[in-house]
């Protein structure tokens, strides 16, 4: 760290890091080219952060991460031999290699500019609140007026089950930003939070993502228990601000309220079926599972090629050693964050993982694998600075 000090182009490469990582996650929900071109602008100038030090840094952070990077190497090695084993094509290796490069590279990368102070958690936070206005305020009109609970909202996204995931973010991210004493400007930071929770509220109920809504509920449920002792004041009104908030909004628009019926009946949309079809093809391929390609498995007693569950999803690819593997993966990076009580990661994590449970797969989704990247780094980096 003093010899960054002392390098006057460290500053420079902060504000590139940081900008191509801005960059990144504002272009991520849009899912488009953006995204990776912003994608690689952020590891060239990772690369240029790097080469001054020869490597060293590099080989400190894998070292200080080594049991993540190992249930990465475990999971990677599993998706090429179930490939192999079931004679995949070229899209299952294209999958295998996106995963590589677009999820574990961008895992350790982003921990390496943190390390190295090329990156900081706020500026994670600051970049995250600017993705959700990014992907709002251009439906403010729509969201003022009350037209966006017409029908399931979407925004930018090319599912209103995304948005979930995004809306859902949104609210968390307020909390915690109203609940950091650390910040200063406490009346900004409440204004700003409370503006951002009423257009992310709004946004996860006109998407009618039931899977989000539950997320939400687990997510500050987990909050909650480890930090509503230390800030009460904060969290109870900001809490009632929002209950106030969704219970206006059900009783105003048809469309929340349909959503929330089918919720409260248990009606599954089918995932009982897809699910039921999932577990019987693992039980052909119990150990290895399919390869990463598995829509024609699927397909073959189903309509739907998506298993609509993280779990499920690894089951059928990687069989019962994938999800061993993906089992360590989540206890290398929760464990700590748990022992330290670090109620932001764990919450956010409990949220995403709740998701999941609905939706997504855990290899090929960007949208949730991105978040989830993102998220884990913090729960690592937490960890880290609370250990020492």
């Amino acid at each position: 760290m003093e010899q960054q000090k002392q390098r006057p182009e460290a500053q420079n490469l902060k504000t590139a890091n940081s900008g191509a990582f801005l960059f990144m996650v504002v272009s991520l929900p849009f899912d488009g080219a953006m995204f990776h071109f912003s994608s690689f602008l952020l590891l060239i100038t990772t690369l240029f952060s790097v080469l001054p030090y020869r490597w060293k840094t590099v080989q400190h952070s894998l070292e200080k991460y080594k049991s993540v990077h190992v249930a990465f190497l475990a999971i990677v090695l599993l998706m090429c031999l179930s490939n192999l084993l079931n004679q995949q094509g070229s899209e299952a290796w294209d999958s295998t290699v996106k995963f590589i490069i677009r999820y574990w590279l961008m895992l350790a990368t982003l921990l390496y500019l943190l390390d190295q102070k090329f990156l900081t958690l706020r500026f994670i936070l600051f970049a995250a609140l600017s993705s959700i206005a990014a992907q709002l305020l251009p439906f403010l009109p729509l969201t003022w007026s009350g037209d966006i609970f017409g029908t399931r909202f979407q925004g930018s996204t090319s599912n209103p089950n995304i948005m979930g995931i995004y809306a859902g973010l949104g609210i968390m991210i307020s909390v915690y930003l109203a609940a950091d004493k650390n910040s200063g400007m406490p009346i900004l930071r409440l204004l700003i939070a409370l503006a951002v929770i009423l257009l992310s509220g709004a946004a996860l109920l006109a998407s009618g993502s039931r899977a989000g809504w539950v997320a939400l509920i687990g997510g500050l449920a987990c909050y909650m228990v480890f930090e509503l002792r230390r800030n009460a004041k904060t969290i109870i009104p900001m809490l009632a601000f929002l209950s106030i908030a969704i219970a206006y909004i059900f009783t105003q628009f048809s469309l929340p309220k349909q959503r929330l019926e089918l919720l409260l009946k248990g009606y599954p949309a089918l995932r009982d079926q897809v699910w039921e079809n999932s577990l019987h093809l693992f039980t052909d391929k119990p150990f290895f599972g399919y390869g990463l390609d598995t829509r024609a498995a699927l397909l073959q007693n189903h309509a739907i090629y998506s298993e609509h569950n993280i779990f499920m999803s690894v089951l059928l690819a990687l069989g019962a050693s994938g999800l061993l593997a993906y089992c360590v993966l989540l206890f290398t990076i929760c464990w700590p964050t748990l022992k330290n009580r670090d109620a932001v990661g764990l919450s956010a994590m409990t949220f995403l993982m709740c998701v999941g449970m609905f939706g997504f797969d855990f290899y090929a989704d960007q949208h949730f694998m991105v978040c989830f990247i993102i998220v884990s780094v913090v729960c690592l980096q937490r960890s880290y600075k609370s250990r020492n």
